[in-house]
């Protein structure tokens, strides 16, 4: 999946906008009624998983807007991670 969505967004690590149907349920199988999505990659390449929101509405997440707030959680999140694992 890291790679299908990899080579989808080039060089980027973030997604801001609409799924199609086949997108949609590879990525939220349960998700009812999304509108749009932002996603961001965790790792390098994606390896280590992504995050995503979602919200109802279609125009909530854009392309175009700004990614600090994503490029800090994908840089915060798998270290993170990694403790809560480790304490399990």
């Amino acid at each position: 999946m890291n790679r299908c969505v990899s080579s989808a967004w080039g060089d980027e690590h973030h997604f801001l906008g609409s799924l199609n149907g086949p997108e949609l349920l590879l990525l939220l199988p349960q998700a009812k009624q999304v509108g749009s999505v932002a996603l961001s990659l965790l790792g390098a390449n994606g390896d280590l998983g992504m995050v995503i929101f979602s919200s109802r509405d279609t125009q909530h997440y854009q392309a175009g807007m700004g990614t600090v707030m994503l490029n800090q959680l994908a840089r915060m999140l798998p270290e993170l991670l990694e403790r809560w694992i480790e304490r399990a």
